[in-house]
């Protein structure tokens, strides 16, 4: 299982906690584990394109 942590910074360059994700990999599937708007578990199917489309996504330079 492995994890991703985003956060974002305040003012003072203090980190808060934004979000985090679960990515499981199974026998034949991976799964992304995440949360909506009122806190509920979202368990998909992953797969390569997807899983570029969302760090692409979270990558801010």
């Amino acid at each position: 299982m492995d994890s991703i942590l985003d956060l974002s910074y305040d003012q003072h360059n203090q980190p808060e906690f934004s979000d985090l994700q679960f990515i499981l990999p199974g026998k034949n599937r991976v799964w992304q584990i995440t949360r909506d708007h009122q806190l509920d578990l979202i368990i998909q199917e992953m797969n390569e394109s997807a899983l570029t489309k969302m760090i692409e996504g979270r990558i801010s330079v």
